[in-house]
């Protein structure tokens, strides 16, 4: 699996650090990570669709779950608006660093 460019990466954490900034507890940090794949959702679901960005999502979220196993708890649902769920218990339960895996911007590692 390839990992994004430079240019990629630099952009997908400006927009996370601004989407976390000043956002504190379970509770905020997991409406700011919501607010990340929100933004991305609004994009890649007209390029791909609703059904086509959970499925490359939950399948990014699958492969990360390798390394993260509190991922197990998250459930990801799109429609006609995108839906989180259990990623502010995740972040309770395993702590802030857990809950940015979610937003990485590396690729997963490799078995």
């Amino acid at each position: 699996m390839s990992t994004p460019g430079s240019s990629a990466r630099a952009l997908s954490r400006r927009i996370v650090e601004r989407e976390l900034a000043g956002r504190a507890g379970p509770a905020g940090i997991a409406a700011g990570i919501e607010g990340v794949f929100r933004q991305l959702y609004q994009i890649m679901a007209t390029v791909i669709g609703p059904l086509g960005f959970q499925a490359v999502l939950t399948r990014a979220v699958h492969l990360t779950r390798r390394d993260y196993p509190g991922l197990g708890a998250c459930e990801i649902a799109c429609g006609d608006t995108f839906v989180m769920r259990g990623i502010s218990e995740m972040i309770e339960r395993e702590g802030a660093d857990q809950g940015g895996v979610l937003i990485r911007t590396e690729g997963p590692s490799t078995p």
